[in-house]
Parts: C-alpha cells; sequence; structure tokens
C-alpha cells in the first residue's frame, strides 16, 4: 500500500490585491504542510482572482501575476502544489494551472473548455487550449526562471505517481479531458475551479467529481475559490477530495475565514487495483513530450497508523434556506470590506424586503462573532475593537424608518421591533414636510393641483425619492454601504423608482424573487439557522400583504393589485427569462396550471413591463448571483433597452 497525504483548499481572492492574494496563498500552504500534506490543489485563477474581468487583456496583468508565482514558489519546497494563473503563448491569452514541486515550475496546464453561458464571459478573454498538443512557454514577460516551460495537454509523473489537471468546466462536458488521461492511467487529478454558487450547485458539482473519481479510480482533489471576490458571484470555498467510493474528505462550506484546507491520506495503490481490474480499460501511452516527469520529492508511507484515516465519509446536502443565509451573508462581509465600507444603512420600510436585507446583515454579524470573533469583525470593517458586541452591532448597522402621510402605524411598528430585536441604530424620519414642498413646487410651476386621479405615478414616485438623499447623508456620514432592497420581481416588471427606493450601493436580495423571499422570511420567523434560532419580529410583517404605502390608506394599495400575484409573475418571469419561452407558449403552460385566471392579460403586462423597464436594470445597483439565472444585464442576461411598440 503506497499512501500519500493529500490537500485541497480554497481561498478568499481580490483582483488586484497581490500582497492579499499571495500571503492567503502562503498561509494555504503552510496551514496544508503543517497537517502534513505532500500534494496540495489550489483554486482555478488563484493568484489573481477569476472575476478580474478585462484586467485579463492588459499584459501588464499576466506579467505581475508570474511575477507574483515567483515569490510563491519558495513556499512549495518539499510538496507539489497547484496554483490557478492566465497565461499568454504566443500572443494568445489561456486560463492556466501551473504545477510547481519542490520549489520548481514543473509546466502549465490550460483550459480546454470555456464557461460561456450565464455569468461566465470566458471567451471574451481566454482561448480554449487544444488537446494532445504540447509546447515550450518563451514569452518576453515571464521571468527568465520560468523560460522553456512546457505548456499543453500534458500530465506529471512525480515518484511515480501519475498527476492529471482538469480545470473547471473541462470536467462539466461530455468530453472532459479526465476521460483521456483516465485511459492512460491517472493516480491522481486536481481539480481546481472557479465555480459560482447558486442554489443547489455544490451537490451537482460533487456528483461530478465523484463521477470523474470513480471511473477513472483515482483520487480527485477538488479546490474552489471562496467569497464574494468581485462583486457578485460568491465562491462557496468548497474543497473537497474524493476517491473510487466517494468523497474522503471535505471542508464547511461559506467560511468566513480567509482560507480552508482539508487534507486526508489516501491510498494510491488502491486505484491501481481497481484499474488493473477494469475490463473495458485500454491503456494509450502517452508521449514523451507531454509527460513531465520528476523525482525526489514524494515519499510513501506504509499501513501502520495509517489506514484509519483511509475512509469514505457522509456528506449530507445543505438544507436550501441553510444555504441561502450563509452564502448571503458571506457576500455582505466580504463586500463591505473590499468597498473599505464601515458598515451598512438600511431604509427599514416594515416590509418584507427591507426586514430580510436588516436580518441577514444582523445574522452576519452573529457569525462573525462565533467563526472569526469580535476583534477581527471590527479590523476588517474598520470599527472600534474594543466595543462590545452590542456596540459594534449597533456601529455595524443603522437602520431609518422614513415615514410620510401615507405611511401606517403598523409597518412604523413592524420596523421599529425588528430594529429592537436586531439591537441595530433605529431612527424615524418624517420626510412628509419634504414631499410636500415638492408638491407645492411642481404645482406652481404647472399652475394647477396635482391629484390622484390624474398624477399617481408622479405623486407615489416624490415620495420615494425624497427618502434617498437623507439615507445617503446618513451612510456618507457613518462611511458605510448603502443596501437597497428590491427584489428580483420587482426589478422584472420595474416595480421600484429609480433614484428612490432603487438608491443604494449594493442589493444583497436583488436576485431572489418575492415568494422566495416571503417563504425565507417564514423560515427566519419560525425555525431559523441553526444554531441561532428564529427572528421572531418577522412573523408581524409576513402576515401582512406586500404594500409600497405610497397612495392614501382608502385606496387599500397592495403591490398584487398594483401587478398580479406574485406566484403568477414569478412563473411568467421564469419561463420568459429561463426557459426563453415565448408569451404564447407561457399562456398555454399557465392556462393550464391556472385555469380560472386571467392568464393572457397578466402575460400581456408582464411582457409589456418586462421590456419598458430594462433601463432600470442597467442602473439597478450590483446584486449577488444567487440563483440558476438573474436579470442582471452586466452579467446574466443582456436584454434591448428599447424593444416592442408598432
Amino acid at each position: 500500500m503506497q499512501v500519500l497525504t493529500v490537500a485541497s483548499a480554497s481561498v478568499n481572492q481580490t483582483p488586484l490585491a497581490w500582497r492579499r492574494n499571495v500571503g492567503n496563498l502562503i498561509a494555504a500552504i503552510e496551514d496544508a504542510r503543517n497537517k502534513g500534506a505532500q500534494i496540495l490543489c489550489l483554486p482555478e485563477l488563484c493568484i489573481t482572482g477569476y472575476g478580474s474581468e478585462d484586467l485579463f487583456l492588459s499584459r501588464w496583468f499576466v506579467a505581475k501575476a508570474w511575477s507574483m508565482l515567483e515569490e510563491l514558489l519558495p513556499a512549495t519546497a518539499g510538496m507539489i502544489v497547484g496554483f490557478g494563473i492566465p497565461c499568454i503563448a504566443r500572443n494568445v491569452l489561456y486560463n492556466g494551472y501551473v504545477v510547481c514541486a519542490d520549489g520548481r515550475l514543473l509546466g502549465v496546464v490550460p483550459k480546454q473548455f470555456l464557461a460561456g453561458d450565464g455569468v461566465h464571459y470566458e471567451q471574451r478573454w481566454f482561448k480554449p487550449w487544444p488537446a494532445e498538443h504540447a509546447t515550450e512557454l518563451r514569452e518576453s514577460y515571464l521571468p527568465d526562471c520560468f523560460q522553456g516551460t512546457p505548456i499543453g495537454d500534458i500530465s506529471f509523473v512525480v515518484d511515480g505517481v501519475r498527476i492529471a489537471v482538469e480545470i473547471c468546466e473541462d470536467s462539466w462536458v461530455p468530453q472532459r479531458p479526465l476521460r483521456t488521461a483516465a485511459l492512460s492511467g491517472v493516480d491522481l487529478v486536481m481539480s481546481p475551479s472557479a465555480s459560482h454558487f447558486a442554489l443547489g450547485k455544490s451537490e451537482i458539482r460533487r456528483a461530478i467529481l465523484r463521477d470523474g473519481a470513480r471511473f477513472s479510480s483515482s483520487i480527485v482533489l477538488s479546490a474552489n475559490l471562496l467569497g464574494c471576490e468581485s462583486g457578485k458571484m460568491i465562491f462557496d470555498g468548497d474543497a473537497c477530495i474524493l476517491d473510487s467510493k466517494g468523497v474522503v474528505a471535505y471542508n464547511e462550506l461559506f467560511s468566513l475565514k480567509r482560507f480552508g484546507v482539508v487534507c486526508a491520506s489516501v491510498d494510491i495503490d488502491s486505484g491501481r487495483i481497481k484499474q488493473q481490474g477494469t475490463a473495458s480499460l485500454r491503456v494509450e501511452p502517452i508521449p514523451r513530450s507531454q509527460e513531465i516527469e520528476v523525482s525526489g520529492v514524494l515519499s510513501f508511507e506504509g499501513v501502520n497508523g495509517i489506514t484509519s484515516q483511509i475512509r469514505e465519509c457522509s456528506v449530507q446536502p445543505m438544507p436550501y434556506f441553510e444555504e441561502l443565509w450563509q452564502a448571503i451573508t458571506l457576500g455582505l462581509l466580504d463586500y463591505a470590506e473590499k468597498s473599505s465600507s464601515r458598515g451598512f444603512v438600511v431604509s427599514l420600510s416594515g416590509g418584507a424586503d427591507s426586514a430580510s436585507v436588516a436580518s441577514l446583515v444582523f445574522l452576519m454579524f452573529q457569525r462573525a462573532i462565533r467563526e472569526i470573533g469580535k476583534e477581527e469583525l471590527a479590523r476588517r470593517l474598520r470599527l472600534n475593537p474594543a466595543q462590545s458586541a452590542d456596540e459594534i452591532m449597533k456601529s455595524l448597522l443603522a437602520c431609518i424608518y422614513q415615514k410620510t402621510a401615507n405611511s401606517s402605524l403598523a409597518t412604523e411598528t413592524s420596523a421599529r421591533e425588528l430594529a429592537e430585536f436586531l439591537g441595530c441604530d433605529f431612527g424615524v424620519c418624517d420626510v412628509e414636510p419634504i414631499v410636500s414642498s415638492y408638491r407645492e413646487l411642481a404645482e406652481n410651476f404647472i399652475g394647477r393641483s396635482l391629484s390622484w386621479e390624474t398624477d399617481d405615478t408622479a405623486l407615489q414616485n416624490i415620495q420615494a425619492r425624497v427618502r434617498a438623499p437623507s439615507v445617503w447623508m446618513l451612510a456618507n456620514i457613518r462611511g458605510a454601504l448603502l443596501l437597497t432592497t428590491g427584489n428580483r420581481s420587482e426589478l422584472s416588471v420595474g416595480y421600484a423608482t429609480m433614484d428612490g427606493d432603487m438608491c443604494g450601493g449594493l442589493n444583497p436580495i436583488g436576485g431572489l424573487d418575492k415568494p422566495l423571499i416571503l417563504r425565507f422570511l417564514r423560515w427566519l420567523a419560525e425555525e431559523g439557522p441553526i444554531g441561532y434560532g428564529p427572528l421572531s419580529p418577522l412573523m408581524r410583517i409576513i402576515s401582512s400583504p406586500p404594500t409600497a404605502e405610497l397612495r392614501p390608506s382608502a385606496a387599500e394599495q397592495t403591490d398584487e393589485t398594483d401587478l398580479m400575484p406574485y406566484t403568477i409573475l414569478q412563473a411568467i418571469e421564469r419561463e420568459f427569462v429561463y426557459h426563453r419561452r415565448s408569451p404564447e407558449e407561457i399562456i398555454a403552460i399557465l392556462d393550464r396550471e391556472y385555469p380560472l385566471s386571467p392568464i393572457q392579460e397578466w402575460v400581456d403586462r408582464y411582457i409589456t413591463l418586462f421590456g419598458r423597464n430594462q433601463w432600470k436594470r442597467e442602473r439597478a445597483a450590483p446584486s449577488f448571483h444567487l440563483d440558476n439565472y438573474s436579470l442582471d444585464p452586466r452579467s446574466w442576461l443582456r436584454f434591448p433597452i428599447l424593444s416592442g411598440g408598432e
């Protein structure tokens, strides 16, 4: 039995934060070394960050990344370590993965299949590497020590252990490179990724990894990035080790720490025995030019004292809402720190959306206190670490209820009770005098009185807009990040006021539809996160129908009377945006599901409003990508600003 101790690591990186990124990588390597690891897999593009966007097109940026790699080489002494890095070969840019051993670079494996769907635009920057092709790197931007490095569809043999590399999207396609590598015999696969979070996706990813380990009878080291790297995508930090039976070891997802390392001792011989007994395996020799050999790096341990560590472990899927709140709270902390913000400000309306945002900030605070400590949280957000936890919470989050003549006592009470439960800074501001002054200015200008019969939209919107300056001012005074609170359903049909309730630097729930938010709030109110308990004041909020409270109370305004039932709106949105169906197809589908409803009227209204309000989505604050689709025109959905009409 040949036993190796191997490791996978997640790291929380930031584009252009070179020193921080290198520091995280060195810390992860040292942690893996201290745990006895001989081989370590780090994530895709971990030196630069996956979300570097058009920076990848700058030659100086790629050169800087390789100078950082030169600094990292000494940290690999006595180990095999893989790093993700962009690479230019003959003026073509590739998404590469370098394998280093004992302080020297062995070779570069470029990605063969590029992600180009949903939030991904890899083809804008990178080119796919052709299978079964290899050459040498000789480029002016490279440090001298890297000239002549092998690059291509290559594998590595270190002290007899055959190592292949399969980068993220390469694993998700039918013709994945591992299928070819398996025919030549492979002991261990490095599977680095920058696989963005979406609800339920981690289980799909692990299923793909398990499939690769099973059909290749090899050890798979999977490493994903961690955190809200560059503003929208969140990475779950999934690092796991698998063999042909399943997951051997895995780390916690959505960690608030800078990095996470998972280690396991694995039996290399067991995979070889399985390959030997596989009747369908036809070994196809690899040309020597595509197989890099090195020796004197690995030492193998015997059976004694090791066999107890070689075992399959049971991986339970994370519950749906647990995934959701942990992903968003990780994103909130990262976004605040990386934008140099000292906390958050929320305009708390007493409704579901703003309540969910404020509650998520509170849960972020609770998580941070447990996982990284009060002092580290204060340091990251430039707060006073000498304060008590309660004082830090007040410094972290300020909520303001801004009422007009159309605001109700019920929503004010709901907002106040929630704020008291959360322990945040809270205040009430009466903006009705400002509304009245603007109304008077407009009436003087147009020479007539405004009325709800003739000026409904203007009278509603001015109430939303006058709230913006004061809440922006509060955010500026505190050096905080103003969070906007519109949900995806509202953005879908433009049920929001530009320069009013859409104001803010980040929208944590902009990727979630209204029915999902209401279910999430009920879960928070009745059950709550594991180990944290329920947020009971939310019960008052979810028991009231959603309303903007912009018309007089006698109008009994609700969101669904203004629009349509949210469940219908969400069903239309999903068919139109995600499944890309025509209005006629949507009507036919929903007519069967809701036979007594005016489906055609609602579909026509939705399509009209969707097209008319693309300009609002173009100007909306950034939001986290949380579902398997979004309306973000700068990432998931490109849609014309002008559409429709005759």
